[in-house]
């Protein structure tokens, strides 16, 4: 019955409603991630001593371009769901360079770290599957590109953790088309 109703409504409508309804959802979401990246850095100190001080220098510019795109989002009329892709890029590309710095030993709690951020994504911000999938592209390039330029990451045991990397893609795109 719901399905049938919502067929008669035009698309530029119930999109119209959607972006106004997840508006207040999204910019919250855009606050913490602001205000929680730079925090990162504390763990950063512990499990990466000699970087990060760069580490915090990048989650401080994309907390900075994300409190920039919240600011100019009325000037330039920017859905709050491309705020959200940007932010969410940025912080995934991070990640991306993390494997750049750490060792084998760190793999496992990067993967994991990375994992919450797209399950946490696809729970909580995300709705167009395709954000998803330029995002999981762009970041997997990233991602490969970093972990074959650190000598100290032994390539076997990265495939033996991608497994749990791509199911969590997978459930990430799945999440998003079930909340959408």
């Amino acid at each position: 019955m719901q399905n049938d109703f919502l067929a008669n409504v035009p698309e530029s409508e119930w999109r119209g409603e959607l972006e106004k309804t997840s508006f207040n959802y999204h910019m919250k979401v855009l606050w913490v991630a602001t205000f929680l990246n730079p925090i990162f850095a504390i763990t950063d100190y512990f499990n990466i001593p000699n970087d990060w001080q760069l580490l915090l220098s990048i989650r401080l510019t994309v907390s900075a371009v994300t409190l920039i795109m919240f600011v100019a989002r009325k000037k330039f009329g920017f859905p709050s769901r491309l705020n959200i892709a940007v932010t969410f890029m940025m912080i995934s590309l991070q990640n991306a360079f993390i494997f750049h710095l750490i060792n084998s030993d760190d793999l496992l709690g990067q993967n994991l770290n990375y994992i919450a951020l797209f399950i946490g994504a696809a729970i909580f911000i995300l709705r167009e599957w395709y954000y998803s999938l330029i995002i999981i592209a762009i970041s997997f390039v990233a991602t490969t590109y970093f972990v074959l330029t650190n000598s100290s990451i032994d390539i076997s045991q990265l495939c033996e953790r991608w497994f749990a990397f791509g199911c969590s893609f997978c459930f990430h795109v799945v999440l998003i088309r079930t909340h959408f």
